[in-house]
């Protein structure tokens, strides 16, 4: 059972921000490997269910 009230959509404006921080923390990667973590990470938004 998925708990929609408390889940958000991740828009593109989340995504350039967070490529955005990790280039100014970590440092600059590929584009093929932002790829790849965004999808991940949308992946694993969608999953979020609530336990109880």
């Amino acid at each position: 059972m998925q708990f929609a009230e408390e889940r958000k959509i991740l828009a593109d404006a989340d995504d350039a921000q967070l490529v955005s921080y990790i280039d100014m923390h970590y440092g600059t990667f590929s584009a093929r490997n932002y790829d790849i973590a965004i999808a991940k990470s949308r992946a694993l938004c969608s999953r979020l269910y609530h336990p109880i």
